[in-house]
């Protein structure tokens, strides 16, 4: 790859190649942390390997039971009859 001449004058790749170190770890460029919105120390990455490439995805922090149950009570969406009802209603309709 060298550099490419264009309209407005010469374009300059950015280089966001990174070295694998012997305890396989990396440093990810400033530019893909900032774009990808990550923030060191909390954020998680899912990595997998998939034609040819290696690819990563921020992990969305995963709830607690307790907070799955506090969201559920305090969510204005309420059935108004119980499961029995419906499941009888569905299974003789």
């Amino acid at each position: 790859m060298g550099l490419e001449r264009w309209e407005a004058g010469w374009e300059i790749p950015s280089v966001n190649d990174t070295l694998l170190r012997e305890k396989n770890q990396i440093t990810l460029p400033t530019e893909i942390v900032e774009a990808a919105g990550l923030t060191p120390t909390k954020d998680r990455i899912d990595w997998r390997f998939e034609a040819g490439e290696i690819r990563g995805r921020k992990l969305t922090r995963r709830l607690t039971k307790e907070q799955v149950v506090q969201a559920i009570k305090a969510s204005p969406l309420k059935f108004s009859r119980s499961w029995e009802q419906m499941r009888k209603e569905t299974r003789e309709a």
